[in-house]
């Protein structure tokens, strides 16, 4: 949702309702997250805008041109409605449960990792070491 979100901020009922069906969630659910999400970076624009003392309009997010997963580019010349249509459309749904599952399977990697080198002497400790050399350094 925070993808989509990204995107196109005020899906309909009619949008929040496939979205809720792709992800197993209640069309609620999904339009209260909606809501929350908005209030959310309303709240952080005004508290930054106070913070800075800057013009309302320079925190206003750009509309993207172009879909970061899929790479597909929007018309937004005449409507929003291209943008409305990939967001919401069977493909991008897809490639983004894909691109999603890639990430978790990139970062469980990077953990296991991280256990493995993070181990002194991969695993193995000093005594351990030594032990097994017949050696005694300490």
């Amino acid at each position: 949702m925070k993808s989509v979100f990204a995107d196109y901020k005020t899906p309909s009922m009619a949008e929040c309702e496939l979205l809720g069906r792709e992800i197993g969630l209640q069309k609620r659910v999904v339009q209260v997250w909606f809501q929350n999400a908005r209030a959310k970076e309303k709240k952080a624009k005004l508290a930054q805008s106070k913070m800075y003392r800057s013009d309302m309009s320079e925190g206003l997010s750009k509309v993207p041109e172009e879909c970061k997963i899929c790479g597909v580019k929007y018309n937004l010349k005449f409507s929003s409605t291209s943008l409305q249509d990939h967001l919401f459309s069977r493909k991008h749904i897809e490639n983004l449960r894909s691109h999603i599952n890639n990430v978790r399977q990139y970062n469980d990697g990077a953990e296991d990792l991280q256990d493995f080198t993070s181990s002194s002497s991969l695993g193995l400790s000093s005594s351990l070491l030594n032990t097994s050399l017949g050696t005694n350094l300490a």
